[in-house]
């Protein structure tokens, strides 16, 4: 019994370092070229919404708007579910767009910057806005453009910037 445990577990843990593998393979350089995508989910204790909103404006926002500011992306668009949905994953996105990083600082040399006066009030904001996260998760995106060919995920392609 014992045995077909472990087997049982092996099996799994194969099976999902399998479907990693696969993810992998469209790592190739396939959108390197054009503008990065970041995509920030976040899910909210239900009924603290603005609470989590009023904490991530003034704690957060002013880390991405300096940022915007200085090189380190371009955009920033902010989204919250548009309906009712059986069991959305995510309540609010944040979308960000960077085709070059020229930032000189660091994220903590940028937070030390904005908040270092304030640095125990910006620690205690952003646990309480983390406090009320369920979930959190960022997922970078690769840009592909259907007209460059081949348009493929597995043949990579070269950059003319």
């Amino acid at each position: 019994m014992k045995f077909k445990k472990i087997m049982g577990t092996f099996f799994a843990l194969s099976l999902l370092s399998g479907i990693s593998t696969a993810h992998a393979q469209g790592s190739n350089g396939r959108g390197d070229c054009m503008d990065k995508y970041s995509i920030s989910y976040y899910k909210v204790i239900p009924g603290k919404y603005d609470e989590w909103l009023a904490l991530y404006k003034k704690w957060h926002l002013p880390i991405i708007e300096y940022s915007i500011k200085h090189g380190g992306m371009d955009d920033m668009k902010f989204f919250g579910v548009g309906a009712h949905a059986v069991s959305p994953s995510w309540d609010f996105s944040a979308m960000f767009i960077s085709s070059k990083n020229t930032m000189k600082l660091t994220r903590p040399q940028i937070i030390e910057k904005l908040f270092g006066d304030k640095m125990d009030e910006y620690v205690a904001g952003e646990k309480a806005r983390w406090s009320l996260t369920t979930s959190h998760w960022d997922q970078a995106m690769k840009q592909m453009d259907p007209n460059q060919e081949p348009f493929s995920v597995f043949e990579p392609i070269q950059c003319d910037k």
